[in-house]
């Protein structure tokens, strides 16, 4: 089913993106796109920013794009957040031009594909489709981070009972390529514990275990970074409730 939903999805827009195909090909204009980017930044492994097309057309016209992650291409869904397609149209004057797009929120690293055309009345001028990139941040993106009552457990954000050990678990869509990497725990004033972390195939584990009695009812919060002290950036953290 999911391989079906994902070649439905690429067909549609297809679909909507041949529309101008059909239309009269006199008299076509030029357009030429020269630079598909994103532009914007990365905040604890979310991205804010905009698409930003560049290029030069040889009339006023309304251009529209479909983009999506390259995965789909493959028909194999991408391993975190929403892989599209996604559309826009925009409105261009002749000549040299620059537009920014609104992009869905949740995108993580990785390639992109993006094709379209642009329409100046019956005249259709196309975009050839091509590959750009969204790329990681120096300190990483955490595709997942949650909070769990075991190593192997559940996300959760509230712990009933007594534990005396939380986890919290960091699966990376993109490593760090900044060095150190941290975690730190916080929780309840005049709380005792003792923490460690490790890598893991999949990212980092970091465990705060009680000493003695076990751990104080309350919110406990972990931090994931990467950088040197003064210029530490955090990847992500999560928070549990304890009681």
């Amino acid at each position: 089913m999911r391989r079906v939903s994902i070649a439905l999805a690429l067909a549609a827009l297809s679909v909507a993106l041949a529309a101008g195909a059909t239309a009269a090909r006199h008299a076509t204009p030029t357009l030429k796109l020269k630079s598909a980017t994103f532009s914007g930044r990365w905040h604890e492994s979310h991205f804010s920013g905009r698409l930003v097309l560049r290029g030069t057309a040889g009339a006023a016209m309304r251009v529209n794009v479909g983009w999506f992650r390259k995965e789909l291409l493959g028909l194999r869904k991408p391993k975190f957040g929403p892989g599209g397609p996604f559309t826009a149209s925009v409105k261009i004057k002749k000549g040299k031009f620059r537009k920014k797009i609104r992009i869905p929120r949740g995108l993580f690293p990785g390639k992109y594909v993006l094709m379209g055309y642009g329409q100046a009345g019956a005249a259709v001028a196309s975009i050839p489709g091509r590959i750009f990139k969204l790329g990681a941040p120096p300190e990483g993106v955490a595709g997942q981070a949650y909070a769990s009552g075991s190593q192997f457990g559940p996300p959760t954000k509230r712990i009933k009972g007594k534990p005396k050990k939380i986890y919290a678990k960091y699966v990376m869509a993109a490593f760090p390529k900044i060095t150190p990497i941290v975690t730190n725990w916080s929780g309840p004033a005049r709380s005792g514990f003792q923490q460690s972390a490790r890598f893991t195939p999949y990212g980092y584990l970091a465990i705060v275990t009680a000493k003695g009695r076990p751990l104080h009812p309350g919110v406990w919060t972990n931090v994931l970074a990467a950088g040197p002290v003064g210029r530490r950036r955090v990847i992500a953290r999560v928070s549990v409730r304890v009681g």
